[in-house]
């Protein structure tokens, strides 16, 4: 049996609904809101029960939205996206900005020095590190469980806004020692009989030098791969035990070590993009982080010395998950 519905919409059962859906769970949404779970459960059955809908089916145990869920939280989201807004331009007046900016990337070098800029003129803002896949972050910072994220050569979605920061070529760090150090620039060909320390690069950019090697028929002897660890395949590649190839600005500070560019490196560029919601760009902290990149990365070939070059301060305290 439908009841009559009221002619004014439940707030606190819309609030309710849009937690859920966008924590992914009656108990994650309770937490947000500061509520107990079965609280949030009874709401969403009242908005249920009041117009007579199924907004949430259950699988396992997994909750997913209806597509009637689907298209009710694509509203939702809007109405409390602009609370936000309001929220934001009433109180930003007159004070020092403060809250918490959630961040994601593939890697950390770019968001890093970003985030450490920013805490010089934000020391009130908390700041949290998510590192992981392009498909997760977008995912994330859809669902609205991050506020910006850091990505190499995304597609694009009209839903989102797209800051580009800057363009990193693909080097070859060798110790300085080796025959090739005061080259001018090396062919990834000559790659092949060399030995190698491979590693973890932007999706994007992995695409294109897996691409580029297949076409041109170049086999790397792999000596060793390091994951996730810029400072191992550094110390790797100053110890001897091979090359690597390295996005420019990655390469540290270290006098046993030289860069060469690679001569294949204007197909092999990773350009890496700022992004966020649409619907988020005038939120107090994610305006201020988008204007602090404006200001200090206009988008550009980074040259070798780049992070001389950048405001370096010391790291904000972070939690990465």
């Amino acid at each position: 049996m439908i009841k009559e519905s009221s002619s004014v919409i439940n707030y606190t059962q819309i609030k309710a609904f849009n937690a859920v859906v966008k924590e992914g769970s009656f108990s994650k949404a309770g937490l947000a809101l500061g509520l107990s779970q079965p609280a949030i459960t009874v709401q969403v059955k009242s908005l249920e029960q009041t117009y007579g809908v199924r907004l949430f089916t259950r699988h396992g145990r997994n909750i997913v939205p209806t597509e009637l869920g689907h298209a009710l939280f694509d509203l939702t989201k809007q109405l409390f996206d602009i609370e936000i807004q309001a929220q934001e331009l009433l109180s930003s007046t007159g004070r020092l900005l403060q809250g918490q900016l959630r961040l994601g990337a593939e890697i950390s070098h770019t968001a890093m020095h970003l985030m450490s800029s920013f805490t010089q003129q934000h020391r009130k803002v908390d700041l949290t590190l998510k590192l992981a896949t392009p498909q997760d972050l977008l995912e994330d910072i859809l669902s609205q469980r991050l506020d910006i994220i850091i990505l190499s050569d995304p597609d694009e979605d009209p839903r989102l806004y797209y800051f580009p920061l800057w363009r990193r070529r693909l080097m070859l760090l060798l110790p300085r020692n080796h025959k090739w150090a005061t080259r001018r620039s090396v062919r990834l060909q000559e790659l092949s009989d060399q030995s190698m320390i491979t590693q973890d690069y932007p999706l994007s950019l992995q695409q294109k030098l897996n691409r580029f090697l297949q076409e041109h028929k170049v086999s790397i002897n792999s000596k060793l791969h390091i994951t996730k660890n810029k400072e191992a395949v550094r110390e790797a590649v100053a110890m001897g035990i091979g090359l690597s190839l390295m996005l420019e600005g990655e390469m540290g500070h270290d006098s046993r070590l030289a860069a060469v560019p690679i001569q294949e490196e204007a197909s092999l560029e990773s350009l890496e993009t700022l992004v966020c919601l649409k619907t988020h760009v005038e939120v107090d902290c994610v305006r201020e982080f988008i204007k602090m990149s404006e200001n200090n990365v206009p988008v550009k070939r980074s040259s070798s010395t780049w992070s001389n070059n950048y405001n370096m301060v010391t790291p904000p305290k972070l939690h990465i998950a």
